[in-house]
């Protein structure tokens, strides 16, 4: 289980281009236990797996192998870091964003 964990973890992160330390923040996890986690060396907790599978979109079930990655699970975890970025934007660009998602959505 946890080497496979810590392959999908890392495949995750790595795909939504985020690094050690911003998943260790996400996820309120010590970023030399999620390197440990990657490396198949320690097991995260129930807690901490829900919070490390939270802070990159997919389930919990998913980072223990129990379902495959799909079309969704994919599409999920782009729209969480997505919404991620998109939160920490300043107020001024959101607007500016929704407009253009407003404009859009229209066509």
């Amino acid at each position: 289980m946890s080497v496979e964990m810590g392959e999908r973890i890392r495949k995750l992160r790595k795909g939504q281009k985020m690094t050690l330390d911003q998943l260790s923040e996400a996820s309120k996890t010590a970023k030399s236990f999620l390197w440990e986690i990657e490396k198949g060396r320690k097991k995260p907790t129930i807690e901490k797996a829900k919070a490390i599978a939270s802070a990159l979109g997919v389930s919990t079930s998913f980072l223990a192998g129990e379902e495959e990655e799909g079309e969704n699970t994919a599409q999920d975890a782009m729209d969480h870091a997505f919404f991620r970025k998109f939160r920490d934007l300043p107020p001024e660009t959101k607007r500016k964003i929704q407009d253009l998602v407003n404009v859009w959505s229209k066509g």
